[in-house]
Order: structure tokens, then sequence, then C-alpha cells
């Protein structure tokens, strides 16, 4: 009868220690499956802006010099990929990176001609815009930031389910002067 308890007893206490490696697994598992989610997210977003800033020739938002407290979360810049004139914001919407091309154009005008956003009209007034397209470029954003000019500073910082992944880099408009 004792050996039988103490038997049942070992076997219980092998099986809860089994049980819990097995769970403790599955946990790390999934935390490091997020992990990758959120690099490869992280990775998509940097690649996509730092390829289009170096390609631009204009910065269209005024950056502040250096990181402060409160860097603006978005970026508005020349597209260098077209020769036509038309420009891409970079923001952060409902935990997002949106990429939106947009054109401006003058009200005046009936053919939307396509002007560079800072232009001042024949008389005096400003150019308006219109989206051409607005995409989600990447998810589980709860930061963004960027300062510099010409060596434009990005900073992110994406999370999900209490992990955060702090990201920056810095990129230099080949084209701005």
């Amino acid at each position: 009868m004792m050996e039988t308890l103490l038997a049942v007893g070992i076997g219980t206490t092998v099986i809860a220690v089994a049980g819990s490696i097995y769970f403790m697994g599955v946990k790390t598992y999934r935390m490091k499956n997020l992990s990758a989610e959120l690099v490869q997210n992280g990775r998509i977003a940097i690649d996509r802006m730092s390829r289009e800033i170096r390609q631009t020739s204009e910065i269209a938002v005024t950056l502040p010099a250096d990181e402060e407290e409160s860097l603006p979360d978005e970026i508005i810049f020349r597209n260098g990929q077209t020769e036509d004139i038309s420009y891409l914001r970079y923001y952060l919407n409902d935990g997002n990176l949106k990429r939106e091309e947009r054109f401006y154009y003058f009200e005046s005008d009936p053919e939307k001609s396509h002007v560079i956003c800072g232009a001042i009209g024949e008389s005096g007034e400003s150019p308006k815009w219109d989206t051409v397209k607005d995409q989600i470029v990447a998810e589980n954003l709860s930061n963004l930031g960027f300062f510099g000019e010409p060596l434009v500073h990005i900073r992110l910082v994406l999370s999900k389910l209490n992990v955060n992944l702090y990201l920056a880099t810095a990129v230099l408009g080949r084209g701005i002067d």
C-alpha cells in the first residue's frame, strides 16, 4: 500500500513537471513568434520609408533639428520615383503606418496641373491637394517620430500584447540641398 502511494506521488510530480515544462515552451514559442512579427513589421516600415526618403529632393514639412520630447508623427516629401510632381506622406493612424500619395494643385486651374507644395498662386493662394492612394504599410505601431534634415532620423515603437520593439534609423535624402 505504501509503495503504491509513493509511486502515485512520484508519478503525479513527474506529470506536473512535464506539463509545466510543456506550457512554458508554448508560452516561449508564442512570445518569440510575436517578437518575430513585430520585427518583420518594423523592418518593412523602415525599409519602405528609407528607400523613398533616400530618393527625395525635398522634405515638405519642417522637422525639428534634434530629438525633442515630442517629435512630429508624420513626414511629407517629394516622390523621387516619378517624373510628375507628387508627394508622399507617412503617418500613424490607429496603430498603422500609412503611406499616402498626393499631388498639389491650384483651385483656379481646371486641369489640376501638379505644382510644388509650397507654391503660391497668381492671386496669392496656397495650393490644395488630392489623394491619389492611401494604404497601410505596417501594423502594430504605437509611436512614430521624425527629426533632422537632410539626415532624417526615424523612430518607431511597435507594440502588441505587452511586447514592445524600439527601432531607429537615419536616412540621407540624396537630392536634398
